[in-house]
């Protein structure tokens, strides 16, 4: 029979062959399994935060061009608006002044008229 010396010889080398295969195969496992299923989710990961990214850019600029298009209608509305007012401000000052242009030729003639009584009168 064994002594104890050897069953515990026996038994340190059990045990240290189980952790050292346990070591080995947790070290074999990290590196072929572990790491590149890491590394093909990461990479998946960044494929799809571009892809998110490339499309919410994309949305982003038809947003903006819908908007930009929006503000160049109102702009050239209120351009428009705009020169229409202007029209009528000027039609409207030119009748005006058509207008005050008639009553002083109207004075003017009165005052014509009179003057010539005025000499038919006292000649």
């Amino acid at each position: 029979m064994l002594g104890a010396v050897e069953v515990t010889s026996v038994v340190e080398v059990t045990g240290f062959l189980t952790i050292l295969s346990l070591v080995t195969w947790l070290v074999r496992r990290v590196f072929t399994h572990t790491i590149p299923r890491l590394a093909t989710d990461f990479r998946d990961g960044l494929g799809k935060q571009q892809d998110l990214f490339s499309s919410a850019l994309k949305e982003q600029q038809i947003t903006f061009q819908d908007a930009l298009r929006l503000q160049r209608e109102d702009f050239k509305e209120a351009l428009k608006e705009e020169r229409t007012d202007f029209k009528d401000t000027l039609r409207e000052e030119r009748d005006h002044m058509g207008k005050r242009l008639d009553r002083l030729t109207d004075a003017v003639e009165r005052l014509a008229q009179s003057r010539v009584r005025e000499n038919d009168n006292g000649s």
